[in-house]
């Protein structure tokens, strides 16, 4: 009978087995992260099962810098969806904030197979809590062999959260003569989008639409916002 082996490809000095799917992560600077006088490192997590730590920047503050590869990572790829970097404080002390989260950001494996050919150099968003982005991560992403399908067209994932408002959902409730229950609202991080205080995107900003966005209506919209995307009583996140 005949044996099966691996497959191989050929080269000029002979035949080697075909290359193992990695993604490399290599992780350079931070730009305004939480917590100055802080120590950073990076826990670069794939999946539920792989997680690998880069080197500590000794009081590298809101702007570490990881040099000499000490924030270099890499990972056999596994049909993995996406890659975590959780960014923790190693001179936390105390003992409930012992190593403390700074903040963390992700990336879509797909969208960097796919729509970046494998190769992204850039910055990712760190976010500390919901859609409250704060600081940015500079890192370098390659992925090598890597057969993943399209799991979206942005590197990185929409952050969303949701707002439960107890007391705007009890007015609402006594109006209406209905059960009181929690006033939702959804919040999403748009991203690749300016923040403005118009419609100026739809391109049909007049001067009647200068008027209506003048104060007061601004200030009474943005009052009206910061009421009901808030958390009077519960909180939870989307995903």
């Amino acid at each position: 009978s005949l044996l099966e082996l691996p497959p191989r490809t050929k080269m000029s000095s002979g035949y080697r087995h075909a290359a193992m799917p990695t993604i490399s992560i290599r992780i350079r600077k931070g730009r305004g992260l939480a917590f100055p006088g802080s120590s950073p490192y990076c826990i670069v997590r794939m999946g539920d099962r792989k997680s690998k730590s880069t080197g500590v920047v000794h009081k590298g503050g809101r702007d570490p810098e990881w040099k000499d590869g000490a924030g270099s990572v890499e990972f056999h790829w596994e049909g993995e969806e996406e890659v975590e970097i959780v960014i923790r404080d190693n001179d936390s002390g105390a003992l409930l904030w012992d190593h403390k989260k700074i903040g963390v950001c992700h990336f879509n494996v797909g969208a960097l197979a796919n729509r970046h050919r494998g190769t992204y150099h850039g910055e990712l968003k760190v976010f500390r809590q919901g859609t409250k982005a704060e600081g940015t991560l500079e890192v370098s992403l390659t992925c090598q062999s890597v057969l993943a399908g399209e799991t979206g067209t942005l590197l990185e994932p929409t952050h969303a959260k949701t707002h439960k408002n107890l007391v705007v959902g009890a007015v609402a409730a006594l109006e209406g003569g209905e059960t009181p229950e929690a006033f939702k609202t959804y919040e999403i991080a748009v991203q690749h989008v300016p923040e403005t205080f118009r419609d100026k995107s739809s391109a049909n900003i007049d001067a009647d639409h200068e008027k209506l966005f003048k104060d007061p209506l601004k200030k009474a919209v943005q009052a009206e916002h910061s009421a009901l995307y808030s958390d009077v009583v519960a909180l939870s996140y989307l995903g």
